[in-house]
């Protein structure tokens, strides 16, 4: 029942070129999202959903989607009214700075797998210890797991 909601508000919104006057024609709410990034949540009753994203990034500006499954009970239909350039100035500004977290992020996870083999070796020479329990006490895990 709900699909066919859905297909029903999108193909009346296609017509009309306008899915809020099809939701009030069929009854429904809108809810504009946030102007948001491909890598941001549109709008919390959206959560983090790929296709809704997909479609948004996907379809011309004043474009209505087909129905998009979000979960289990909940369809969303959109329509695209802008989309931001991207705009050179900032990214300049910025690249730095991204280059630099995504840096820093690579050498941290590269740090820890190099540490964790090297502890793994020497636990197996039987050159050292680890006191799992002294360990999780100091990084506060010991009360998570308790």
């Amino acid at each position: 029942m709900l699909e066919g909601e859905a297909r029903r508000l999108s193909e009346e919104a296609g017509k009309l070129s306008d899915l809020g006057k099809a939701a009030v024609k069929m009854k429904l709410t809108v809810k504009d999202s946030i102007t948001f990034k491909r890598a941001d949540v549109p709008a919390p009753e959206i959560g983090s959903s790929p296709a809704f994203t997909a479609a948004a990034f996907d379809l011309a500006v004043g474009a209505v989607s087909k129905p998009i499954t979000i979960d289990s009970n909940r369809i969303a239909v959109l329509q695209v009214k802008s989309r931001s350039t991207f705009d050179e100035a900032e990214f300049q500004k910025q690249k730095g700075d991204v280059r630099n977290q995504v840096l820093g992020s690579w050498q941290d996870a590269y740090f820890q797998e190099y540490i964790r083999r090297v502890t793994e070796s020497l636990e197996k020479a039987g050159k050292i210890r680890v006191n799992q329990r002294a360990l999780d006490a100091i990084t506060g895990l010991e009360s998570i797991q308790g």
